[in-house]
């Protein structure tokens, strides 16, 4: 959701637990990585993505880890991650 209060710009990424199906962690970002190709293909494992098939993922010695996807330019198959459905419900007030 977009807020224009001249605060700047805050993106919220809703990210399912792996760990327990049901619940969710909240990425707060700026607007303009929320919905960025690096969170979708990162923290969401390429969910809902169609050119994008993944390659393997590798950690260094540091503990830096990195995903590496190839590129499917046909789009035949539609990633799907998470089995459920994403859904949320949110409250205000």
């Amino acid at each position: 959701k977009k807020y224009s209060d001249g605060q700047g710009d805050i993106g919220l990424t809703l990210l399912p637990n792996d760990k327990n199906m049901g619940s969710y962690q909240i990425l707060i970002s700026s607007e303009a990585i929320a919905g960025s190709m690096f969170n979708r293909l990162f923290y969401l494992q390429g969910h809902g993505l169609e050119h994008f098939n993944f390659f393997t993922k590798e950690q260094s010695i540091s503990g830096n880890v990195i995903y590496i996807w190839k590129v499917d330019w046909e789009g035949k198959d539609k990633l799907v991650y998470y089995e459920e459905p994403l859904k949320a419900k949110i409250e205000v007030g």
